[in-house]
């Protein structure tokens, strides 16, 4: 049917996680960066590097060719005080498709995760998440466990290694909504405040590196206030190129991120999404 043509062909946007639009504008890299608006989805390692206590908001929504559109909602909490002691959060998304053709799906995740330091600049983190799929003549609800490491050993470089999907999951869930096993390591470097330079690399949803994913981005400050991001995404598993592009506001109060996706190899997969960060204290 088609409106489960359309919906697969945006599953692997929302495939396990949620993509924050810092990540989403620079090619879906950000494994071993630090954003308070992304690093609650991406990789529990890197919730005891962010200082303080953050909320965030994000919105995204992707249009197929006359089949319907997807939209994605997602809001989050990170607790990191100086007598917190153990730096924990708590995010929430949910991606709606609305088919023009027969039925919607509706997905919801609860995201939990801790994290600490097992030494200076080496961070260690656990994620729980839960996913629950409405279909219009079926449901699925999952959980499952996220382990990420973040290694920093200056302010300006940074290495990861995540686990997605730790616990083996339900073979009784059709594998299109099946929670995936996915194993990704991340670099992150700056250059001086000017530059940082992202590269992801994660295996497929068999967890080899028979088909691996591949994401590389760039960010650049054009001023004290603004960030201009580019990415670039090849999935050989799903195979296609996928292109982004984003702009980012850094204030003193608050950040607003704009991310958008394009792919020459299919027009299901343009997106946009706007996030805002908010440091409460």
């Amino acid at each position: 049917m088609k409106w489960i043509s359309f919906a697969l062909c945006l599953l692997p946007l929302f495939a396990n996680a949620y993509v924050g639009s810092v990540s989403a504008g620079s090619g879906n890299a950000g494994t071993a960066s630090i954003e308070a608006s992304d690093t609650p989805y991406t990789n529990p390692a890197g919730i005891p590097f962010l200082q303080g206590y953050y909320f965030t908001a994000g919105f995204g929504q992707a249009k197929s060719s006359g089949n319907g559109t997807a939209q994605d909602l997602a809001v989050s909490i990170t607790d990191n005080m100086r007598d917190t002691v153990v730096p924990t959060s708590l995010a929430y998304n949910q991606t709606h498709f609305d088919s023009d053709v027969a039925g919607e799906i509706f997905r919801r995740q609860i995201q939990l995760g801790f994290g600490n330091f097992l030494r200076e600049g080496l961070g260690f983190g656990l994620g729980i998440l839960h996913q629950d799929d409405r279909l219009p003549e079926d449901s699925y609800s999952q959980t499952n466990l996220t382990l990420g490491t973040l290694w920093a050993p200056t302010t300006n470089l940074g290495f990861a290694l995540k686990a997605d999907t730790v616990i083996p999951p339900n073979k009784n869930v059709d594998r299109e909504y099946r929670l995936s096993q996915v194993t990704s390591a991340g670099f992150a470097y700056n250059y001086r405040k000017f530059v940082r330079a992202k590269l992801d690399v994660s295996t497929d949803s068999g967890n080899s590196l028979n088909l691996p994913r591949l994401m590389v981005g760039l960010e650049s400050y054009m001023n004290k206030w603004l960030i201009l991001r580019i990415g670039t995404e090849r999935n050989n598993e799903e195979q296609y190129n996928l292109y982004t592009a984003g702009l980012g506001f850094i204030g003193p109060r608050f950040g607003l991120h704009y991310a958008f996706q394009n792919s020459p190899d299919d027009v299901d997969l343009t997106r946009h999404s706007v996030d805002l960060a908010i440091p409460i204290w």
